[in-house]
């Protein structure tokens, strides 16, 4: 079973948006911590570490909805992808 945890990377481009990073935990002694390749608004990501959707109905709530169903899909991919593979110790960052 590998578990999922979201980070907010320090850097942000020109937009004022930065990568949410993905820390993959397969074992104990395999850790990766891999771009997700989304991009969010620094001061949209909450203290629990996921994507803050505004309540009104705004082109931005649907693009951060759009941003957070991108980032649930990507997880449920890499996951059933792990729990598929025969042998753990082929899964690397590069994999």
């Amino acid at each position: 079973m590998s578990k999922f945890s979201y980070n907010i990377s320090s850097v942000a481009d020109q937009n004022g948006e930065a990568q949410i990073m993905l820390r993959i935990y397969v074992s104990r002694e395999q850790r990766f911590r891999v771009k997700s390749g989304i991009r969010v608004d620094s001061k949209r990501w909450g203290k629990k570490n996921e994507i803050n959707i505004p309540l009104v109905n705004t082109p931005e709530r649907e693009e951060l909805l759009e941003k957070r169903a991108k980032l649930k899909a990507l997880t449920e991919y890499l996951e059933t992808e792990i729990l598929n593979m025969t042998n753990l110790q082929l899964i690397t960052k590069d994999w």
